[in-house]
């Protein structure tokens, strides 16, 4: 009956997340029937109740924080570790110990990974690849944001726009790739001048643009300046 309350709640839970809403039910509260299941199941069936450890651990995983994930799967080995060595053998309570514990460290390292794939794809689809600089995807964001913003509160940032003059005799006299190692090195000087804040886009060959945070109009023109000298 807990296996099956816990079923239709996911279940729930899932409908509502399709259309993007908030789940109903916190999945805490959904994971706790289930360890409280999974240690009846164990002192009434034996080992067949250690078998939902493992996929109880894995869901965890899945639906909570990282952190209350960590808490809840140490609190499904020290309570299946103790069920197993009250009611069935303390031998086979170390081993399941053992492979719960090896369980909760390949998910977190698999986790890990896929966190750290997912922020490289997250990079390349924000990032020029040539110059490192902010491309015109994340600057629609950016800009977006910063307008909402304004039409809120008085808008107190400043758009930079400029460009690389004669880039085209650049390539023409020495190659595109003495033109590509031009763009990176003034993404570079660029970056040296401006403040961490100050997110920097390039939206064309050789023409970039720069959101000045909190600056007006006479701040932008000596940061404009400084940036032409």
């Amino acid at each position: 009956v807990i296996v099956l309350f816990v079923a239709a709640t996911l279940l729930a839970n899932v409908r509502e997340l399709r259309p993007g809403k908030k789940p109903p039910v916190p999945y805490v509260l959904v994971l706790l029937p289930g360890l409280g299941a999974m240690i009846v199941s164990i002192w009434q069936q034996g080992v067949y109740g250690v078998l939902w450890s493992y996929p109880l651990t894995l869901i965890s995983y899945f639906v909570l924080t990282r952190r209350t994930a960590l808490v809840f799967s140490l609190g499904v080995v020290v309570s299946v570790t103790i069920s197993v060595g009250l009611w069935i053998s303390v031998p086979l309570a170390l081993r399941v110990f053992a492979t719960l514990v090896l369980s909760a460290v390949m998910i977190i390292v698999v986790l890990n990974m896929l966190g750290e794939l997912q922020a490289s794809l997250l990079r390349q689809t924000l990032i020029d690849p040539l110059t490192g600089a902010y491309n015109r995807r994340y600057m629609d964001q950016v800009i977006g944001i910063a307008v909402e913003q304004g039409r809120r509160h008085t808008p107190t940032n400043t758009l930079l726009v400029f460009d690389i003059d004669h880039f085209k005799l650049v390539n023409d006299r020495y190659g595109h790739d003495a033109g590509d190692d031009v763009l990176r090195r003034v993404v570079q000087v660029v970056r040296a001048r401006l403040r961490k804040v100050d997110p920097l886009f390039r939206i064309g060959g050789e023409e970039f643009m720069v959101l000045l945070r909190d600056t007006d109009a006479a701040g932008a023109s000596s940061v404009a300046e400084d940036l032409r000298r």
